[in-house]
């Protein structure tokens, strides 16, 4: 399986809209924070799609209560903030990860080759 900003390019190039997409990931994260939690390893190969395009978070093995002293895994690089330590379990950390992911997938929109439109996103 893909990660999804491979799996949104090749299926849909420019027509994908990053908006929709970031707001759900954001619901879904600040579920997770209502219930004390953060993921704490928000990235591209972290989130499922849908058929209808929307983003499903998976692999939870970084996600602690908020606060709570991490361990080994502390976040994939290109989505943490480097000058953070990430010694315990934040929301920001998620928050951070879901910023990144939107501005790769509008900088792979903005600079999507003219002409290489992917068209039929029905048999997708």
């Amino acid at each position: 399986m893909c990660d999804s900003r491979s799996y949104i390019e090749s299926k849909y190039g420019p027509a994908f809209d990053e908006e929709p997409f970031t707001s759900a990931l954001t619901a879904a994260v600040e579920h997770l924070h209502c219930l004390g939690l953060a993921h704490n390893d928000i990235n591209p190969a972290n989130i499922l799609l849908t058929e209808d395009q929307m983003p499903v978070l998976a692999d939870f093995n970084s996600c602690h209560p908020i606060g709570e002293k991490l361990e080994l895994s502390r976040g994939t690089e290109g989505c943490i903030d480097t000058e953070d330590s990430w010694d315990t379990s934040e929301t920001h950390h998620d928050f951070f990860a879901i910023e990144k992911i939107r501005e790769s997938l509008k900088e792979a929109r903005e600079n999507w080759p003219e002409g290489d439109a992917v068209t039929d996103t029905q048999n997708v």
